[in-house]
């Protein structure tokens, strides 16, 4: 054979060699995001909250709320798998529609997550499932399978030190690590451990508020007092009057660079706990140095309750999605037809109507900002609801609706929704 050929074929294999090279390059990469990605999730969308599972979760965080507890001691929370479940599917619908569930055994628990790639709950999906076994503190992760693609022992080991190291970095999920002492499983149970010491609730509240976001809600506080000088204590000033300023200086602020949904996030926020006549120290133990507003009436339709509805249901909007919002204006007013001002559904028009705004904020913040800022008549973003039925007892709600399963009741909500879709701000 001459030189010449065996250069040649030197050259043919190494061309070959160079092409297999490349193919696995490209090929490898392709065959494990087919593996991992899906085109459909694996976790079906949460059901509807219902009043009784919201009844259910208030009563344990009321035995465990914090401010009635005495520092010191070990104390245990218990959460049923479906209580669980709520916590879950509340947490991560947050991100895009993300889908969350799972199951409860003797020492281990199976969570499964489904998380589109795309926004409006577009694939394709990464489908993630999970098996978490019982130590002597907290769980550690046994199994990972992201799709159908699953990961080593060495990978899944990596992956979490990975996680860790980033989540010990954000303060909230800190001051939960020091707090929590051990998290077990039994079927149907969760069980979890803490510690409450002295200071836990004060670290616990700052750490919720990062300094970015305790500036940002300062910056919007002296906004508040600002705004709020003029008038005289309990001077009722319509909500519509107040975006102005506040979402000019908004859009000002995310137009030099920071976040315009924390932005939103922020001034809703202040402006729900001025319409509830609290002060950001209620949330944020570090702001009680901060001045505090003149008590300044907010109303919407002319009343100061459908102000709080309205900005309340907004921030749970922001914080918890929609349905988060729509389920606890409904759980409130069936316990207010049980002994308190009674079941209204002028209330609940209000609640619609600030699941609509936030969502808004979600969805398009700069454009919120620019509408809010242009001083839109309350008609825009308020429905009518003087011809809505209030102070309804129990009995009433179910003979005149049929109860929250009766016809009526869903002729009513079905009106409530018609109104609120067809103000301008939301279409």
């Amino acid at each position: 054979m001459t030189a010449l050929s065996r250069r040649s074929q030197l050259g043919r294999l190494l061309r070959r060699t160079l092409w297999l090279m490349l193919g696995l390059g490209l090929g490898l990469p392709l065959l494990l995001a087919t593996l991992a990605l899906q085109a459909l999730p694996s976790v079906p969308p949460p059901p509807a909250l219902e009043g009784a599972q919201l009844q259910q979760a208030s009563e344990v965080l009321r035995q465990n709320d914090p401010r009635q507890l005495p520092p010191g001691g070990l104390r245990v929370a218990r959460l049923s798998e479906a209580q669980l479940q709520l916590l879950l599917g509340r947490l991560v619908n947050r991100y895009h529609e993300a889908r969350a569930t799972a199951q409860l055994a003797e020492h281990e628990a199976w969570l499964e997550a489904s998380i589109p790639l795309r926004e409006q709950g577009a694939g394709p999906w990464l489908n993630i499932h999970a098996r978490l076994q019982e130590t002597g503190k907290l769980p550690r992760l046994r199994q990972l399978r992201i799709g159908h693609l699953p990961l080593p022992t060495w990978a899944s080991d990596w992956l979490v030190r990975w996680l860790t190291e980033r989540l010990a970095a954000q303060a909230e999920l800190r001051v939960a690590g020091e707090l929590i002492q051990h998290v077990g499983f039994m079927p149907g149970l969760l069980q979890l451990s803490y510690e409450w010491k002295p200071d836990s609730l004060r670290k616990a509240l700052n750490a919720r508020w990062p300094t970015a976001e305790q500036a940002r809600l300062q910056h919007y506080n002296a906004l508040l007092v600002k705004l709020c000088e003029p008038h005289l204590s309990g001077t009722p000033v319509s909500v519509a009057d107040v975006w102005p300023p506040f979402f000019a200086e908004a859009l000002r602020r995310s137009q030099a660079g920071e976040d315009p949904r924390q932005e939103n996030r922020a001034a809703f926020l202040i402006l729900a706990l001025q319409a509830a006549g609290e002060h950001t120290s209620r949330l944020l133990p570090a702001a009680s140095s901060w001045p505090r507003a003149r008590p300044m009436l907010l109303t919407a339709n002319g009343r100061d309750d459908f102000s709080q509805h309205l900005l309340v249901s907004a921030v749970l909007a922001i914080e918890g999605g929609g349905p988060l919002a729509d389920a606890i204006g409904i759980y409130k007013e069936v316990a207010d037809s049980r002994g308190g001002s009674g079941f209204s559904f002028n209330d609940l028009a209000a609640d619609q109507a600030g699941t609509q705004l936030g969502l808004y904020s979600e969805r398009d913040p700069l454009g919120l900002q620019k509408r809010l800022a242009a001083h839109p008549p309350e008609r825009d973003f308020m429905p009518r609801t003087e011809d809505l039925p209030e102070f309804l007892s129990a009995e009433a709600l179910q003979q005149q609706y049929g109860g929250l399963q009766g016809e009526g009741y869903r002729r009513m909500m079905a009106l409530i929704r018609q109104r609120v879709d067809a103000l301008p701000l939301y279409r």
